[in-house]
């Protein structure tokens, strides 16, 4: 294993130690974004639209919804109910279509849930779970979305103008109140950035607030977030322990045999890595993943529970279970 240099981004020989030899490890967590920021001043609601199209991420959502892609230690829709909880939000419903069990498994009682029947489009899903809404502003969201959005921002923003609808300007996030459901057409599909917003005119604001977003609607935006999260792009909480700059290293992983490293990397809980392995960062592996002996991964996301065989050779791709294969 190569000498280190000290500087992130360079070589270095990680501290491997195998899991029955160490104590259990602290949970080391990056400084969450919300730590100072302020939290709704009234109970709000949100709905998480998680029964939308997959867009380009075939075969990674054979078995799961898009809201389940996993970015490092969660899938994306948990990354933006931990944001919302952090955020005071209350009251979650996720509007779900496809592989719903494989959320409702996830969140168990945490959220409240509706299965669409079919597309009714992104303001049709709304009005049909209205009976879960009350009297005030509620968020909405895309379940496929990684963002670090400041939510009281948004809402303070959306109170102070007196619109009907509040949106954070090219993204799939609104403010709404529950007024504007009544502008919604209950006999078709209707989507709010085509059908509903237009016909209200100046009672719709587009707003700027600090945040980061991006919609994982293919393989290669999946890597991108991942990579986003892993180089602190994204200010959000991630698990790990930060064995050496820019390495993070889950429970129940050791890095004991192989042959070099170079961060930043981040390996979840329980991988294994053969002997004589490269590792080159930006490179993301999942929890239970097995690295085969020899391997040689650069610029990388692993997806939890695969297997990369031996001597493998993966650039600039994103790897999952047999089944889910991608490449970025």
């Amino acid at each position: 294993m190569r000498a280190p240099r000290g500087r992130r981004g360079r070589r270095l020989r990680a501290r491997g130690r195998r899991p029955r030899q160490r104590a259990r490890r602290a949970r080391r967590r990056r400084p969450a974004a919300h730590r100072g920021r302020r939290r709704p001043r009234d109970v709000v609601r949100a709905v998480i639209l998680a029964a939308g199209r997959e867009g380009d991420l075939e075969p990674l959502t054979a078995d799961i919804p898009a809201a389940m892609v996993p970015v490092l230690d969660r899938p994306v829709m948990a990354h933006t109910v931990g944001l919302l909880r952090r955020a005071g939000v209350e009251e979650i419903v996720a509007v779900l279509r496809r592989h719903p069990q494989a959320v409702r498994r996830h969140f168990g009682a945490e959220l409240g849930y509706e299965i669409e029947p079919r597309p009714l489009g992104t303001a049709g899903t709304v009005l049909a779970v209205r009976h879960h809404l009350g009297a005030e502003p509620f968020l909405v969201l895309s379940g496929q979305m990684l963002t670090d959005l400041d939510v009281a921002a948004l809402l303070d923003t959306h109170r102070a103008g007196g619109a009907l609808a509040t949106t954070w300007a090219g993204r799939d996030i609104h403010v709404l109140e529950p007024a504007v459901l009544d502008h919604v057409p209950a006999d078709r599909a209707a989507d709010w950035e085509a059908d509903v917003f237009p016909a209200l005119g100046e009672r719709v604001r587009a707003v700027e607030v600090p945040g980061y977003s991006l919609a994982l609607d293919s393989v290669a935006r999946v890597r991108e977030g991942a990579f986003d999260l892993l180089e602190g792009r994204v200010r959000l909480p991630v698990t790990g322990e930060e064995v050496a700059p820019g390495l993070m290293l889950g429970e129940g992983s050791s890095l004991d045999g192989i042959a070099m490293i170079e961060p930043p990397v981040w390996i979840g809980d329980d991988v294994q890595i053969g002997e004589h392995a490269h590792l080159k960062g930006p490179l993301v592996i999942g929890h239970g993943a097995t690295i085969g002996d020899g391997a040689q991964l650069r610029g990388s996301v692993i997806l939890p529970e695969s297997t990369v065989p031996r001597e493998t050779l993966l650039v600039g791709g994103v790897a999952g279970p047999s089944r889910t294969q991608g490449r970025a």
